[in-house]
């Protein structure tokens, strides 16, 4: 027998009665208040139908006999968990009735079961009949659902079973309440199937994760009821995981993933990051050892050329070649500072100190110290300035270096006899202070104008072996570009080619001037300009301890300082110079830095302290922290070598003019 395609299987009615004109009667009335039955021929058929679907059953009592009960009793109770079939009997009322039911009693549970004792009106049986379909409806939607139910389960599951990472879920009780094959491949691989875990208390299972961050965290994502994400290295298989945990009111998702590899790209990101950072540290050392092995033979050389060059008993065709002597030692040591200005600026330790200076003065500064070379080479200069002052907010020994380093490449890359033209343009009512060198040169093509401003680059002149016709090392255009910006100005060049000169624009911004405070004039001024002082020698009745372990330099400082009236006496290292002041009285202490039993720092501290003396350090070591170290150890002025003798001039005459 089979369901009327029609009708869906929740509203058919199964009639079994006693008779077949019943049966009809029945399902004629019941066709008429528009609900479809069918009638069934026995128990047997009646079962069949409850197996297919059905909305209801109506029953006669007399159709259940002693040996018909428990086969419907049994087809009943095998029913899904959310059927409970409706049953309408009609019984007959007295004793017969009653012992049948007890009979059925006794077999089982009958279900749902309404019943009407005859006899009953038609409108009775009709209102029993659709109340129990529409039970019967609510019954079949709980199916749908419990499929729906059940299919999103089978999904979840399929998707945590599928996934990379493990999932396991614990209830409140710490119970496993599943597990994918990811977790138990990851982190309990001795467990061949969840069925050994499901059910198992975590810590019991796993007592090691006691007392440890796993447990801490756990505990507190349920307790706070807020998720948590930590990493650790789990000890027991060696592997580093990332647990995520997600709490519920009554259990906790936990999520595991293996981090092995991120972390071993880590480990080796943080190696190469370190190894970098030891290389960079080691490239600083090399070039301050570079500088301070490159410096030291400088030292005497200039020292004793720019003390010649101003010595007026000596024939001016000899000065002149001391001067010489002194520019070319000049020009090393300034190869040497460019190196270290490029390191500094790159690692951020450049400082500046900015002021309000007028451009055009730190600008004819910059022109003195290029002005041999122009003679040298018979290069026509013209100087074509604004007409009001140019200020500006920069640090004056810096931007002077700005200028020098353009000068010093438009002098270099123009032949002889050439022009250099230099203008400003900077009127009170414009933003910027603008600086123009032009120059009668080489030129530039379009490759080299692309990186005229890189570092240790040099134009195209420098292939096939003519580098050696200009010289250099390609780093002034570079520091000059990384020094203005730091003063936020602007430089850019320009150029019509090849043997059609070069055009170098310098923009600064104006800065506003209190008219009361005016200008600051730069502090440092050339050493033409220095030269042109007499030399100082105010050094009557003043003791200086001069400790240096370079004999060249130390020989020839003590006999220029001899010179100017001081007392001198010389050690070679610490242990001199502490035993030389333990013996006499001194006034100032000129010392080197890098001495052969310890460093002129420690050395200037003790002095200081058991002395009260006060110090100049002269050392080829010139980068800010040198300085810095110095000046916490008591020295007052760091000269950096090779030093000149206007700058040691100077330095003595502000110490001199300082004592009482």
């Amino acid at each position: 027998m089979s369901p009327a395609a029609a009708e869906p299987v929740e509203q058919r009615v199964l009639i079994l009665a006693p008779t077949g004109n019943d049966a009809r009667l029945t399902q004629r009335f019941l066709s008429d208040a528009g609900i479809h039955s069918e009638v069934v021929r026995g128990i047997a058929e009646l079962c069949a139908g409850i197996d297919e679907g059905c909305g209801t059953l109506l029953i006669a009592e007399e159709t259940l006999a002693a040996d018909t009960v428990a086969p419907l009793l049994k087809t009943i109770s095998e029913q899904p968990s959310w059927s409970d079939i409706p049953l309408v009997l009609i019984t007959s009322g007295g004793e017969t009735s009653q012992t049948r039911l007890r009979r059925m009693t006794t077999l089982g549970p009958v279900g749902n079961v309404t019943m009407l004792e005859r006899p009953f009106r038609p409108v009775t049986l009709l209102s029993a009949i659709e109340t129990a379909l529409r039970a019967r409806r609510k019954q079949y939607e709980v199916r749908d659902l419990l499929k729906e139910v059940q299919s999103s389960e089978r999904q979840v599951q399929s998707v945590l079973a599928s996934i990379a990472d493990g999932f396991v879920a614990v209830d409140k009780e710490w119970r496993f309440t599943y597990l994918n094959a990811a977790y138990l491949k990851l982190i309990a691989p001795l467990y061949s199937s969840a069925s050994l875990l499901l059910g198992e208390n975590l810590w019991e299972k796993f007592p090691d994760l006691r007392g440890t961050s796993v447990e801490d965290n756990y505990r507190k994502a349920m307790a706070n009821q807020k998720p948590v994400s930590f990493e650790l290295l789990y000890e027991p298989i060696s592997t580093w995981i990332e647990v995520r945990v997600y709490p519920a009111p009554d259990a906790l998702s936990i999520y595991v993933r293996d981090i092995t590899d991120r972390k071993q790209s880590e480990l080796e990101v943080a190696r190469a990051r370190d190894e970098a950072l030891e290389a960079a540290r080691a490239k600083d050392d090399f070039l301050a050892a570079l500088s301070h092995e490159l410096r030291t033979p400088l030292n005497p050389i200039l020292l004793i050329a720019s003390e010649a060059a101003n010595d007026p008993e000596l024939p001016g065709e000899v000065r002149e070649d001391f001067e010489t002597i002194a520019r070319n030692a000049t020009l090393e040591a300034r190869l040497i500072d460019d190196l270290l200005d490029l390191t500094r600026i790159t690692h951020g330790k450049m400082s500046l100190d900015k002021r309000t200076i007028d451009l055009h003065t730190v600008l004819a500064d910059a022109l003195e110290t290029v002005s041999p070379e122009l003679r040298e080479k018979k290069q026509t200069l013209n100087v074509r300035l604004a007409s009001v002052d140019c200020p500006i907010l920069g640090d004056p020994a810096r931007v002077q270096q700005i200028f020098w380093n353009v000068l010093k490449n438009a002098v270099k890359f123009t032949p002889e006899g050439g022009a250099i033209t230099v203008e400003t343009h900077g009127e009170q009512n414009t933003s910027w202070c603008v600086v123009r060198i032009t120059d009668s040169g080489i030129g530039m093509t379009n490759d080299e104008l692309s990186r005229v401003f890189d570092a240790f680059s040099q134009g195209n002149h420098a292939h096939n072996g003519s580098s050696h016709r200009f010289g250099g090392l390609g780093l002034g255009l570079a520091i000059s570009r990384m020094l203005i910006e730091l003063h936020a100005g602007k430089i850019s060049a320009a150029s019509k080619g090849r043997d059609q000169g070069s055009v170098f624009t310098i923009e600064f911004p104006r800065a506003s001037v209190d008219e009361d405070s005016g200008l600051h004039p730069p502090t440092h001024r050339t050493d033409k300009m220095r030269a042109s002082a007499p030399p100082f020698s105010s050094g009557k009745n003043r003791r200086i301890l001069v400790v240096e372990d370079h004999v060249a330099t130390r020989l020839s400082l003590t006999r220029l300082l001899l010179r100017r009236g001081y007392t001198i006496v010389e050690a070679g290292t610490v242990a001199e110079a502490l035993e030389r002041a333990a013996e006499a009285r001194f006034d100032l202490v000129v010392s080197d830095i890098g001495l052969p039993d310890g460093d002129g720092y420690s050395l200037m501290k003790q002095l200081r302290e058991k002395h009260g003396l006060i110090g100049i350090a002269l050392s080829g070591y010139g980068m800010e922290q040198d300085i810095a170290r110095g000046r916490a150890a008591g020295f007052t002025e760091h000269l950096i070598k090779p030093v000149n003798i206007e700058s040691l001039d100077r330095v003595l005459r502000t110490w001199a003019e300082a004592l009482p």
